[in-house]
C-alpha cells in the first residue's frame, strides 16, 4: 500500500519496548454515536406514532399488563418503590459527583447537558402524547394500600438514567457498561412489577433517553481510543509477522490507523486498524446511498467488523488472482479494544490524489469555439500516455473475472516508483458483478484519470484498452452522483471536466447523444416539497377534522355546474397555447400547441414550481425550429407576462371587493417597500463587486441573454404576437377564477365574483412559492382560508376548494398523460 502522510507525531514501537494498550488521542465525534442517534431516534418516533395512532389500543394492552403484573402486596410494592427511588438519587448523585470531585469537568458537562436534554425531551414527548391516565388503570393502582398515580416521574427517572449510561460508555471500561445495561433492565422490568407507572410511558423513556446520551456525545465527541503500537505489534506477531519496528502513521480518518511495519527480514508491511467507527461508518453510508439513489447495488452490510475485513482480503486475493496489480494481503489479526488489523505489503507510490491535477481553469477554448485545449507546462508527477493505459488495464482484469470495486478513485489508484499503475481497496467490491456495476467502475476510472492527464488523454487509452462498448456503457454514470467522496471533492475546483470528459468520448466512439442514469431516488428540492406538503396538511387539518360531513357536502353540491367549471378549465389550456404562440417569432400548428399545454399539466404535477411544464414547453418549442435560447426565454416571457397580468388584476379585484371583504389584509408601509428595495440594490452592487460574479455574466448570462433579445424583439414589434402573449395570460388567469366561482355556486356560497377572484389572485400568488407541483397543499390552504375570511363558511369552504383542485388540477392528468405520449410518439417532444 502506499504511504500516506503523517498527520501527528508518528509513535514508533520496537520489539523492546514497554508495551501499552492504548492511547488517547482527544476526542472527535464518531460514526457510532451518530448511527446510534439514528436508531434509537427511529424507535421512539415508532413508539410516540404508536401511541398517538392506536391509543386505545395500548391502554387495553397497559391494563391487562398492569392486572398481569398486580401479583405483589402492596407493602412489599411500597419497599421496592422506596428502594428504587432512593436508589435512583444515589445512582444519579453518584453520576453527577463523582467526575466533579476527581476533576473531569469535561465529564461532568456531558452527563449534565444529557440530564437536562433527557428530562426536557421526555416532558416534551408526554405533553405532545398526552396521555391521559384511563380511570380503570387508575383504580388499578391506586388500590394498593395508598400507592399514588404517577405517570411521569418515574418515566422521567429512566430517560435521565438511561442518557447518563450512554454518555459514561465511552469514558469507564466495558464491565461497567455491562453493568450499566443490567442495571437499566432491572429497573425497568421492577417499575413494571410494582406497577407504579403506564408500561408504554416506560418503555417509550428508553429509546428518548438513548437518543439524547448518543446526541451529546455526538455534538462534544467522544474519547478517540486507539491501540497503542506495542498493542498491533503483539496482535502482528501473534499472527505469525516477526515485527523489528512499528510506526504509526495516519489517526486522521475514526476508526482507521494506519502504520508502517519493519519484519526481522527487512521487508515492509502496511498495515490498518480497523474499529467499530469504521463498520459504523459503512453502515450509514450505505443507508445514504439507499434513501438518496436508486439501485444503489450495495451488498447487505457484514454481521460484524471481522467479516468485513475478511471480505476485503477476500476480494484482494481475488482481485490478485485475476491479475490485477494489487499488493498481497500478508495477515489479519484482531487487536482489542474492538478493532481488527489487515497487513499488506508495502507498496512504494503515491495515490493519484497526491499528483498534481489539471490546473482549475482547465476549460480554455480555442479561437474557433471549439472543445477545451490543455494548457500549461508538463508536470514530471503527471501520468504519461503508458501508465493511462495501464491504469485502464486493471479494469480488463477484474472485468474478465466479473469483479467490480465500486470505489476507484484518486485515492485507490497509486502509480508506483517503478511507473506501474495499481489498485487497492477492495473493501467495498463484489464478485459476480452485474454490468452496472461493472459500468461505474469505468466511469470512476475516467474521471479519476482526467483530473491528471484531461479528458482526450483519458478517453483515447481508454478506448483502446477497454474497448468502445464498454466507454460508452459507462457514459450514462459520468456525473457526479456515481463518483465516491474523495472523486466529488477533487471535481470541485474542475466543474467542468465531466462535460468536457462526456463530449471527448462521445467524440470518440462516435455517440450524438447520451442520456444520463436516473440515480437519485431522494434529493433536497423533494425533501422541502415534502415538508411543505406536511406542513400544508398540518395547516389544513382543523378544516378537514370533519370528514363525513365534507363528503356528504360534496354529495349535495349542484352537479349541473360540473361542464362549466370544466369548459372554463379547457379554457386556460387554449390561453396558455395563445401565450406561448405569441411568446415566439415563428407560426405554431395550434392543435399540437393546445395538446402540449394539457401535456405540460400532467408533467406539472411530478415536478415542483412548474418547472416539469415549462422543461415541456421549451422542448416543444425547440423542436419545432425555434433556436433553444430563444425557447427557454419564450417560456420565461409567458412567465412575465402571466406574472404582470395577474398582478394588474389582483389589483382589480381587491379594490372592486373592497376592504370589507378583507378586514384582516393590511398592506406593508412604503418606507418598508422602499427600504427593502434599497437592501436589494446594495447586495446587487455588492455582488457586483465580486469578480467571480462579473465573469459568470459576462460568460454566461449575456450571451444567452443577447441570443435570446433577438427572438423577443420580434414578438414586441409585432402587435398581433403582444395580444396572443398578454391575451392568452388573462384567459389562463380568468378560466381559474370562473372555475372556483362556479365551485363554490355549485356548493350552495353565496360570495359575489369580485371576493372570489381576490381570494383566488391572492392563494394563486402565495402558492406560486412553493416547492410542490401544482403549489399542492399551499394552494388548498390558501383558498380555504381565503374564502373562510371572506365569509364563506368552512363547511362550504372546504369541498368548493376540492371540488375546484379536482377538476383543475387531478382530472386532467389522465388526458394530459394521453396528449404526453402522443407528442412522444410523433416526435413533438
Amino acid at each position: 500500500m502506499s504511504r500516506p502522510k503523517p498527520t501527528a507525531p508518528a509513535a514508533v514501537y520496537s520489539s523492546g519496548g514497554t508495551p501499552a494498550e492504548e492511547e488517547l488521542l482527544g476526542y472527535q465525534r464518531s460514526p457510532v454515536d451518530l448511527l446510534r442517534v439514528c436508531i434509537f431516534a427511529v424507535i421512539a418516533a415508532a413508539l410516540i406514532v404508536v401511541m398517538l395512532l392506536v391509543q386505545d389500543s395500548v391502554v387495553r394492552l397497559e391494563g391487562d399488563a398492569v392486572r398481569f403484573l398486580d401479583r405483589l402486596p402492596g407493602t412489599i410494592e411500597r419497599i421496592i418503590h422506596g428502594s428504587l427511588e432512593w436508589l435512583g438519587f444515589v445512582v444519579i448523585g453518584a453520576i453527577v459527583l463523582v467526575p466533579l470531585v476527581t476533576k473531569r469537568f469535561r465529564l461532568f458537562g456531558y452527563v449534565f447537558v444529557a440530564d437536562v436534554f433527557a428530562i426536557g425531551a421526555m416532558a416534551l414527548v408526554l405533553h405532545f402524547v398526552d396521555r391521559s391516565t384511563p380511570k380503570a388503570i387508575v383504580a388499578q393502582l391506586t388500590a394498593r394500600d395508598g400507592i399514588t398515580v404517577a405517570t411521569t416521574s418515574g418515566a422521567l427517572g429512566i430517560a435521565v438514567w438511561t442518557a447518563s449510561f450512554i454518555v459514561l460508555g465511552p469514558f469507564v471500561v466495558s464491565r461497567w457498561r455491562r453493568a450499566g445495561k443490567i442495571g437499566i433492565t432491572v429497573l425497568v422490568v421492577i417499575r413494571l412489577v410494582v406497577s407504579y407507572n403506564l408500561p408504554g410511558t416506560l418503555i417509550m423513556a428508553l429509546p428518548i433517553g438513548a437518543t439524547i446520551g448518543a446526541a451529546v456525545l455526538y455534538a462534544f465527541g467522544r474519547p478517540d481510543r486507539r491501540p497503542s503500537a506495542a498493542r498491533i505489534t503483539k496482535a502482528l506477531v501473534n499472527d505469525g509477522l516477526a515485527v523489528r519496528q512499528l510506526s504509526i502513521l495516519a489517526t486522521d480518518t475514526p476508526g482507521s490507523t494506519r502504520c508502517e511495519a519493519v519484519l526481522e527480514d527487512g521487508s515492509q508491511l502496511h498495515v490498518r486498524v480497523s474499529g467499530e467507527e469504521r463498520r459504523a461508518a459503512d453502515l450509514l453510508n450505505r443507508l445514504y446511498r439507499f434513501i438518496r439513489y436508486k439501485h444503489a447495488g450495495d451488498d447487505r452490510p457484514f454481521a460484524s467488523l471481522e467479516q468485513s475485513i475478511e471480505h476485503e482480503a477476500l476480494m484482494t486475493y481475488a482481485a490478485r488472482d485475476a491479475g490485477v496489480r494489487t499488493p498481497k494481503v500478508r495477515g489479519i489479526a484482531p487487536t482489542g479494544l474492538e478493532s481488527v488489523l489487515i497487513a499488506y505489503d508495502h507498496l512504494d507510490g503515491r495515490p493519484f490524489g497526491d499528483l498534481k491535477v489539471l490546473p482549475s481553469d482547465d476549460r480554455s477554448v480555442d479561437d474557433d469555439g471549439g472543445g477545451p485545449v490543455e494548457t500549461g507546462s508538463k508536470d514530471p508527477t503527471a501520468l504519461d500516455d503508458a501508465q493511462v493505459r495501464d491504469a485502464f488495464a486493471q479494469l480488463v482484469s477484474l472485468r474478465r473475472r466479473q469483479i467490480a470495486h465500486r470505489r476507484i478513485g484518486p485515492d485507490s489508484l497509486i502509480l508506483g516508483a517503478d511507473g506501474l499503475v495499481s489498485l487497492v481497496d477492495f473493501a467495498f467490491g463484489e464478485l459476480a458483478a452485474d454490468d452496472a456495476a461493472l459500468d461505474a467502475d469505468v466511469a470512476q476510472a475516467l474521471v479519476a484519470v482526467a483530473l491528471l492527464a484531461g479528458p482526450e488523454r483519458s478517453v483515447r487509452p481508454a478506448v483502446e484498452v477497454l474497448g468502445a462498448d464498454a466507454v460508452v456503457r459507462a457514459l450514462p454514470r459520468l456525473q457526479t452522483q456515481a463518483l465516491d467522496q474523495p472523486t466529488r471533492k477533487a471535481l470541485r475546483p474542475h466543474k467542468h471536466l465531466l462535460d468536457d470528459l462526456q463530449r471527448a468520448a462521445r467524440q470518440e466512439t462516435d455517440v450524438e447523444d447520451v442520456q444520463l442514469a436516473q440515480l437519485e431516488r431522494v434529493d433536497k428540492k423533494t425533501v422541502l416539497m415534502l415538508v411543505v406538503l406536511a406542513a400544508a396538511t398540518y395547516a389544513m387539518l382543523p378544516q378537514i377534522a370533519n370528514v363525513p360531513k365534507m363528503v356528504q357536502r360534496l354529495g349535495e353540491a349542484n352537479w349541473w355546474w360540473m361542464p362549466v367549471i370544466a369548459a372554463f378549465t379547457a379554457v386556460t389550456y387554449v390561453g396558455g397555447a395563445a401565450g406561448l404562440a405569441g411568446a415566439v417569432p415563428l407560426r405554431l400548428r395550434p392543435g399540437p400547441l393546445v395538446v402540449s399545454q394539457l401535456a405540460a399539466s400532467f408533467t406539472g404535477t411530478l415536478a415542483p414550481a412548474g418547472v416539469g411544464g415549462m422543461a415541456l414547453s421549451a422542448r416543444f418549442l425547440q423542436k419545432q425550429g425555434v433556436d433553444k435560447a430563444v425557447a427557454v426565454s419564450a417560456v420565461g416571457l409567458t412567465t412575465v407576462a402571466g406574472f404582470l397580468v395577474h398582478m394588474s388584476m389582483l389589483a382589480i379585484f381587491v379594490i372592486w371587493a373592497g376592504r370589507r371583504a378583507f378586514r384582516g389584509v393590511s398592506l406593508p408601509k412604503p418606507e418598508s417597500l422602499l427600504i427593502g428595495l434599497a437592501v436589494v440594490a446594495v447586495l446587487a452592487g455588492l455582488a457586483l463587486l465580486v469578480p467571480a460574479t462579473r465573469r459568470l455574466l459576462r460568460e454566461r448570462v449575456w450571451p444567452t441573454i443577447k441570443r435570446s433579445a433577438d427572438g423577443v424583439s420580434d414578438v414586441v414589434r409585432r402587435p398581433a404576437k403582444m395580444l396572443e402573449l398578454f391575451g392568452g395570460s388573462a384567459l389562463v388567469t380568468f378560466g381559474n377564477m370562473f372555475a372556483l366561482y362556479f365551485a363554490v355556486v355549485a356548493l350552495g356560497g353565496g360570495l359575489p365574483l369580485a371576493s372570489i377572484g381576490a381570494v383566488y389572485l391572492i392563494g394563486a400568488s402565495v402558492a406560486s412559492v412553493a416547492p410542490t407541483p401544482g403549489g399542492m397543499g399551499a394552494i388548498e390552504a390558501a383558498l380555504v382560508s381565503g374564502l373562510v375570511a371572506a365569509g364563506l363558511t368552512n363547511a362550504a369552504a372546504v369541498p368548493a376548494v376540492i371540488l375546484f383542485r379536482l377538476i383543475t388540477f387531478w382530472l386532467p392528468n389522465l388526458p394530459g398523460w394521453i396528449g404526453f405520449r402522443w407528442l412522444q410518439r410523433h416526435e413533438y417532444i
